[in-house]
């Protein structure tokens, strides 16, 4: 069950700006941060170098959480490079 109390404080924006990327790369970041094993494997660091045209429409996108003006998460979604 959600605890709209708890939801009642966030924000949800759609990444556009080079600012919003940039906290977008923050997140992904602390994600990575929070793995007990490096994602190298899937060229991490090149993602990131390239958020903003990865994840960039018309075939991706980021929304970032906002708590308090500060950014807290987001979701990614972007066109896979495998066939």
């Amino acid at each position: 069950m959600i605890n709209k109390e708890k939801l009642s404080g966030i924000r949800f924006k759609t990444v556009v700006s080079k600012r919003d990327f940039i906290h977008a790369k923050e997140m992904f970041k602390a994600y990575e941060k929070s793995l007990d094993f490096k994602l190298e494997f899937q060229d991490f660091e090149k993602e990131l170098n390239k958020i903003d045209e990865m994840y960039a429409p018309p075939f991706g996108g980021v929304i970032l959480a906002f708590h308090q003006a500060k950014p807290v998460g987001c979701i990614g979604i972007r066109k896979s490079t495998q066939q």
